[in-house]
């Protein structure tokens, strides 16, 4: 099992190998940890509120795409008051302060996901702002934004290390 004091001070890129999600999907993914969330939002939202909704092509209405580009600002930019229910223990690892779920997060390479073993994900039937939003999303970094269960992952490599 990969402990998170073994690796809580990685910068740069990781490569996971295994891991395997709630849906049964198994993956290879490579993370780019040691991002700073909060500098990644604040580009996102300069961004956002740069983005030309020119579309032609995406099927969505200007509204709709107006009404997406709203909605993503609005939660981008809300003030979260809730407790925080993390531990940080280094750069790009996080303790869960009730179960001990231990975490590692940073951004997905999509170029760098492989799928090893498809999973079994339910169909969703989604509003068409739902869909807008996703849709503008993909011009977000923060889209790629991710945490992993680290007792999911069945090999690390970084730093040319492994970690099982």
């Amino acid at each position: 099992m990969i402990l998170a004091n073994n690796i809580k001070d990685l910068t740069g890129f990781v490569a996971i190998k295994g891991y395997s999600n709630t849906k049964g999907e198994v993956r290879d993914i490579v993370l780019n940890v040691g991002i700073r969330y909060g500098r990644l939002k604040q580009n996102d939202i300069k961004r956002l509120k740069k983005l030309k909704l020119n579309f032609p092509d995406s099927g969505f209405t200007k509204q709709e795409l107006r009404d997406a580009k709203d909605s993503l600002l609005a939660g981008l930019t809300k003030v979260n008051n809730r407790p925080e229910i993390y531990d940080t223990v280094g750069k790009n690892i996080k303790v869960h302060k009730v179960t001990g779920q231990e975490y590692i997060f940073g951004i997905v390479l999509p170029s760098h996901k492989k799928v090893i073993k498809k999973g079994t994900y339910p169909t969703v039937n989604s509003r068409r702002t739902t869909l807008a939003k996703s849709f503008l999303s993909k011009h977000l970094s923060i889209n790629n934004y991710r945490m992993f269960k680290l007792d999911q992952v069945k090999q690390l490599n970084a730093n040319k290390n492994q970690y099982k």
